[in-house]
């Protein structure tokens, strides 16, 4: 791995981006067969492509900023004085021959608390970090209770909106009031959490050639997109995925008419690229990827959209 920074930051927070990039390369070199359960949560070829091909991997500190704001709030958690909580004990047990670890940000009496940074976007679609959660706190639940015989019944995670705007939230209907919302995780069954755990590590262990390529969820694919909209207006009357659809209903409302009138209204259609968002701008390896070779090893440089969620590092 190569850390560099080509954008010129600033030199305190490229030799802290480093140093936590570093410490964490140090942290998984291991005498035994390991993951975190973040990394089992993860694409398993990313990973595996980031290990192959660890030398010629190039990362700047520029593209960890993200990450680096989310890992104040875990300092935060673990300089903080709070009674009757554990903050991001180090845990860890066997499952078969191989070590499973994890950090929990918060461990409460019969809960389990995790806090993350995210844009106000993920308010309008808390499926995916729903997913996310239930996939990390459940093995924490599952190791928790093995280790210290704890109970824990409830999974929250806490979504801090790093983009949150007051004034919006005054005046725009349906903005988040608050720079921040809970979502209730999942609770999976004991044998339902070991089993995803074996299942991970099975395909963990799987030698490159025979692992799967990532799928489109793990690729944070978004299909292209026609939005409808009339002319003035920046919200679209209606999304489609297919243009011939998208014309067909601009058509319709252009012929509408309004009291026995012309219907004098203009639509246009925005159209908006689909594109497998860590592909092209949150995969370290990418270019060594089959997939991004296909699809994106011609394609021209452009603004990728800021996604839902960032990866963190965990011991």
């Amino acid at each position: 791995m190569r850390i560099v920074n080509n954008f010129g930051m600033p030199e305190v927070y490229s030799r802290l981006v480093t140093q936590d990039l570093l410490d964490y390369e140090s942290r998984r070199i291991t005498d035994r067969v390991s993951f975190t359960v973040t990394t089992l949560s993860s694409p398993a070829y990313k990973y595996k492509l980031s290990r192959k091909y660890d030398a010629d991997v190039e990362i700047d500190v520029a593209d960890q900023f993200l990450s680096f704001r989310g890992q104040m709030m875990h300092k935060a958690l673990q300089d903080g004085d709070l009674c009757n909580a554990l903050h991001e004990p180090r845990i860890g047990m066997y499952i078969g021959d191989v070590w499973v670890t994890g950090r929990p940000d918060i461990v409460l009496p019969e809960k389990i608390e995790d806090f993350k940074m995210k844009t106000v976007e993920a308010f309008w679609n808390p499926r995916e970090a729903e997913t996310d959660l239930a996939r990390q706190l459940n093995p924490y639940r599952l190791i928790v209770n093995r280790v210290f015989g704890m109970p824990i019944e409830t999974l929250t995670g806490h979504m801090f909106l790093m983009n949150w705007v007051r004034r919006r939230a005054q005046y725009e209907q349906g903005y988040p009031n608050k720079p921040h919302f809970e979502i209730d995780v999942p609770v999976w069954s004991y044998a339902d959490t070991e089993a995803y755990l074996r299942e991970r590590i099975a395909l963990f262990l799987l030698p490159i050639e025979e692992t799967p390529i990532c799928t489109p969820v793990e690729r944070w694919r978004h299909e292209t997109v026609y939005s409808v909209k009339k002319e003035g207006n920046k919200k679209a009357t209606k999304n489609f995925n297919s243009q011939e659809e998208a014309m067909a209903f601009k058509e319709m409302l252009e012929a509408k008419t309004k009291k026995g009138k012309p219907n004098t209204d203009k639509y246009g259609i925005e159209t908006k690229i689909g594109e497998d968002a860590r592909c092209t701008g949150y995969c370290s390896p990418s270019h060594f990827c089959p997939y991004w070779i296909e699809h994106y090893s011609q394609a021209p440089g452009r603004e990728v959209e800021e996604v839902l969620d960032t990866e963190e590092i965990e011991d």
